[in-house]
């Protein structure tokens, strides 16, 4: 399999399972709804990528793959803690009202109406007061704690404009970095979506994920993505 088929087998499977989810979502389920939306921008996220590397327009990529495994980290904390999404949206909105008290005084209103939706959902959801869901925290929940320190500092060099990160993206030379990771993230959405969202074949998705995921790491170790990179001659000064 080439690196373009694997990238077209695992978006497929992606949108063969949220297919199968939206028909059977439950309105008003909070945790589906976090996490079937954070695998539906996954892969509408996906396609941009995808996109921009067809047509040899790889500088943004890095910077779109970084919020994929935000999303990925979210998804797969969701999936093994269950008051992981209220705890989560409780931690978002309190941080959000505070930086709108520190940078926008004008805005009080917004930041009061803010905290009673944060206090309305402790309150339903008997958060405790203290919470850190940082995306170190939310990786680590996911017990993806290895991916964020392996991949996702890397992606974060691109997106905060560090030195290195501007000079691997003059380079170029993370562009099959680019897709390898992409594919995992679509594969590991789609087989974490199924254990949380009903579907009409959990099984058959489950399997096949595992099947790609054995294609992927065999690809890897061959280094089938490698081949998509600019030989060291292409690369400037």
């Amino acid at each position: 399999m080439t690196p373009e088929q694997i990238s077209e087998e695992s978006r497929g499977l992606l949108s063969c399972v949220l297919n199968e989810a939206y028909l059977r979502y439950e309105q008003g389920n909070l945790r589906q709804a976090f996490i079937s939306r954070h695998a539906r921008t996954i892969l509408c996220m996906s396609n941009d990528v995808f996109l921009l590397e067809a047509n040899q327009m790889c500088c943004s990529s890095a910077i779109i793959v970084r919020s994929m495994l935000e999303g990925l980290f979210n998804l797969v904390a969701a999936v093994k803690k269950p008051h992981f999404v209220p705890e989560k949206l409780v931690w978002e909105i309190e941080d959000e009202v505070d930086r709108v008290r520190k940078w926008i005084k004008a805005e009080e209103e917004t930041a009061k109406e803010l905290e009673n939706l944060a206090q309305s959902l402790r309150q339903q959801n008997q958060i405790p007061p203290k919470l850190n869901w940082n995306t170190y925290q939310c990786a680590e929940a996911a017990e993806l704690g290895n991916l964020y320190r392996r991949e996702y500092f890397l992606f974060s060099k691109r997106t905060h404009a560090t030195t290195s990160g501007l000079i691997s993206m003059e380079s170029g030379i993370s562009r099959g970095h680019v897709l390898k990771t992409v594919v995992y993230i679509l594969i590991a959405t789609a087989a974490n979506l199924v254990q949380a969202v009903p579907t009409d074949t959990p099984q058959k998705h489950v399997d096949r994920a595992s099947e790609l995921i054995a294609i992927l790491t065999d690809m890897v170790s061959r280094g089938a993505f490698e081949d998509l990179n600019p030989s060291d001659d292409s690369l400037p000064a």
